[in-house]
């Protein structure tokens, strides 16, 4: 099996949805169509056998650059996205919003050598959202929720 890690294109946006929907609790097409395609930013796929495995988005700060979301399949397919995010940064500061309930998405964090700037937490009236937890290696904002 070979793994590409591609720039996302307009063809990719209508799977990139599907894919999206695995890892938020709520349809979002147009805000992703947008998201996907910030001027300053930078947003990239992993393809396996044809299919999405992962993919996520870097946008410009007031000071570096903010990775969000970053939803993977595996822990090494998240691993190669935050890399393509970088390739072109490298030596800027980059933060990553990590969820604390994947053990994964914390060892990616810790294994890049990131600090931990702060904490937070979300909270749900009805418990968890059904969503695939494990493949939340990073969140898409704080600011939108």
């Amino acid at each position: 099996m070979s793994s590409k890690t591609y720039d996302i294109k307009q063809s990719h946006i209508a799977e990139i949805i599907d894919y999206d929907r695995q890892c938020f609790p709520a349809k979002r097409d147009t805000f992703l169509k947008g998201w996907l395609q910030q001027t300053q930013g930078k947003s990239v796929c992993v393809i396996e056998n044809g299919q999405i495995r992962g993919y996520a988005v870097r946008r410009q700060c007031v000071e570096g650059h903010k990775v969000g979301p970053l939803f993977a399949d595996t822990q090494e397919v998240a691993v190669q996205l935050f890399s393509a995010l970088q390739q072109d940064i490298a030596g800027e500061v980059i933060i990553l919003d990590v969820p604390e309930n994947n053990p994964l998405a914390i060892e990616l964090a810790l294994n890049e050598d990131m600090e931990v700037v702060f904490v937070t937490s979300r909270m749900y009236q009805r418990g968890l959202p059904d969503i695939a937890h494990h493949k939340v290696f990073g969140i898409t904002t704080f600011e939108l929720g």
